[in-house]
């Protein structure tokens, strides 16, 4: 992980910033000797030479100004001189930049030194200043009152969010009393956190930034507990903003907090996703959440109960997306999303801005425009990425129509290779079928037949029993399961040769694909158009406006908005053609509501509505896909 100093941060001072560097280098490889275990235990231990200088570097180390005994777990692990003498160092350094600086710096130096594994199963993940500094402004916009609300950040980490609220509260209290507007401070802001030394890192911040600004020796008053929030019991909606960046991941809930969180979750729960109902519990009748999240809550299919939950009760406020992928939270490659969402309100417009990232200091802002959450609450939330997006998202708030319309319904490659190794095999031979892995499909969306010389063996033998999931006898479309955002485009689809099925009679698709599937022999709409549809420039810009992680996921291609069915008869004869791609992009961008005589397109709302409730009692499955596509068709 590369230093990235603050913005600013003794610019110009190249031996400064090199002695700087030097130090936290030997931190680094300090902690990379140790095995997990002792590694937290350093971290921990240079976590507090660090704050401790920087704390009587910044007081004078006078008696009146004692700093806060922390509360770890267990004593502290004995360091090496050279490793005490960088960590002090920093902390000096520390006292010579501003308090959101030094926080940033120490904190995000001892995060650094925790073990990788232990910062990606609790969430470590330090926020930029520009990106906490975004969130509070949007927050502020909201109704956040500094002088009068009552906040917490649930999940406060090292502090970051604390502290510029604390600076921002002292600012909106600056005619006040010194002693008052500390005491009502220290009142007002509160923090949640797990670990004992992050969380004191928190509380030292704060009694930083109060004693720079007043010069009151420290209080008793803890701002900041150490507490399991999602276990904690006697949560009240008492506070007027719920704010902060909570922690990322998987995690597994015991049957208790399962039941607890019940309402808003769908198959696995990721840490986020229960933070941000917390939140939702936390906030009194009016109050504001902001938060720092992936982008896959937006639309993926196991948040669709938060997502219902979020739109019952409060109004999503704004949404920023961040552009970058990289570069902004320290070794997360995902897509980030700031939103804002308002208790008590119940409007449906958002505002929508791309946010991107310049240095810790600096975010340049770009609106891209207010829309209308359009759809179901629980439905992927379709919102624009940039502001040629918006006209695009105001037409597929209007159409209903949705694969199973046209005759399809999307399922995941079934053969998973490394757990069928023994049955892959180089040549073809009695009982084996053709393997099509994800690079047969190619990025121009053409097909490349199965071969050894792409590092992947051609052939599957399937044991007893295994034929009749494993094998697919059927044309169909095949689309790759994962592509990013900086790729041209996020849907690369291919049409499965109807000649290499006839010659084989079936193959085997590995599950790095997807496989859009005909439910009928005759469906609405033809394979080969399903296909060009898929490639097309204006089916990658809507799936865009629906798509908040790199997974391509059968969910969100069934729920993506078409044009129905009878509208397609111009695109699928300029497909049978063999005309450009070119006008077949003119076409659908028509349909879409793009063109200059762009068409809004919209199916009878009431005859969808009754299809969509006829599936409540049908059994799952492709069978109830085709129960269902039947019963649309008459």
């Amino acid at each position: 992980m590369n230093f990235l100093p603050p913005s600013g941060f003794l610019e110009g001072q190249t031996p400064a910033m090199d002695r700087l560097d030097a130090a936290r280098s030997s931190l680094i490889r300090f902690v990379a000797s140790l095995g997990d275990e002792a590694r937290r235990k350093a971290a921990a231990a240079i976590a507090y030479r660090m704050a401790t200088s920087w704390w009587q570097d910044s007081t004078g180390n006078a008696p009146a100004f004692r700093l806060r005994k922390p509360n770890f777990n267990g004593p502290l692990l004995p360091l090496p001189q050279h490793v005490r003498e960088s960590a002090e160092s920093i902390g000096i350094v520390g006292a010579a930049l501003p308090c959101a600086e030094a926080n940033e710096l120490i904190g995000s130096i001892y995060a650094a030194c925790l073990p990788s594994a232990h910062r990606g199963a609790t969430g470590v993940f330090y926020t930029p200043r520009a990106i906490v500094s975004r969130l509070l402004d949007g927050i502020q916009v909201a109704g956040v009152d500094w002088a009068t609300a009552r906040i917490i950040d649930p999940a406060c980490g090292s502090g970051a969010f604390l502290v510029q609220c604390a600076e921002r509260m002292i600012a909106s209290r600056a005619k006040a009393p010194s002693n008052e507007a500390g005491a009502d401070i220290r009142a007002r802001l509160t923090g949640w956190e797990i670990d004992p030394t992050a969380a004191w890192l928190s509380q030292v911040s704060i009694d930083l930034v109060l004693y720079r600004a007043t010069r009151l020796p420290e209080a008793s008053r803890q701002s900041v507990l150490i507490v399991d929030s999602l276990k904690k019991a006697d949560i009240e909606p008492s506070y007027d903003c719920v704010v902060g960046n909570p922690p990322y991941g998987r995690v597994r809930l015991d049957g208790r907090d399962r039941q607890r969180f019940a309402r808003s979750l769908y198959g696995h729960a990721n840490l986020y996703g229960v933070f941000t109902d917390l939140a939702l519990r936390i906030a009194n009748e009016r109050g504001v959440i902001g938060y720092v999240s992936p982008a896959s809550f937006l639309a993926g299919e196991y948040f669709k109960n938060l997502r219902g939950v979020i739109r019952s009760e409060a109004r999503v406020v704004h949404i920023d997306f961040v552009s970058a992928r990289k570069g902004v939270f320290d070794t997360v490659l995902q897509e980030t999303v700031l939103s804002i969402y308002k208790k008590s309100d119940r409007s449906r417009r958002v505002s929508v801005s791309d946010l991107r990232f310049k240095s810790g200091t600096e975010c340049a802002v770009t609106k891209v425009g207010d829309l209308e959450l359009a759809g179901k609450p629980g439905a992927p939330w379709i919102i624009p990425r940039t502001g040629d997006g918006v006209r695009l998202v105001e037409s597929m708030g209007r159409m209903k129509a949705r694969l199973i319309d046209w005759g399809y319904a999307v399922s995941t490659g079934p053969l998973v290779w490394n757990r069928h190794k023994e049955q892959i095999c180089s040549e073809e031979r009695q009982g084996c079928y053709p393997l099509i892995w994800a690079e047969c499909v190619r990025p121009d969306g053409t097909f490349a037949p199965p071969s050894k010389r792409r590092g992947h063996q051609p052939f599957f033998c399937p044991a007893p029993g295994e034929s009749r999931w494993l094998l697919t006898h059927r044309q169909c479309v095949l689309l790759q399961r994962t592509t990013a955002k900086e790729q041209d485009r996020r849907l690369v689809a291919t049409l499965l040769p109807a000649d290499l099925l006839a010659r084989a009679g079936a193959v085997v698709v590995e599950n790095h694909l997807n496989m859009v599937r005909p439910l009928v022999d005759k469906p609405a709409i033809s394979p080969e158009v399903v296909a060009a549809f898929l490639n097309s420039s204006a089916a990658d810009r809507a799936f865009r406006c629906l798509s908040g992680s790199v997974a391509v996921s059968a969910y969100e291609l069934e729920a993506l908005p078409l044009p129905p069915a009878r509208k397609l008869a111009r695109f699928a004869g300029l497909v049978l053609r063999g005309d450009s791609a070119a006008a077949l992009d003119a076409e659908l961008a028509r349909l879409y509501g793009e063109g200059a005589e762009g068409e809004l397109v919209a199916e009878d709302v009431d005859a969808t509505a009754n299809r969509r409730a006829a599936a409540a009692d049908l059994p799952s499955g492709d069978t109830k896909a085709e129960l269902l596509y039947a019963r649309a068709r008459g």
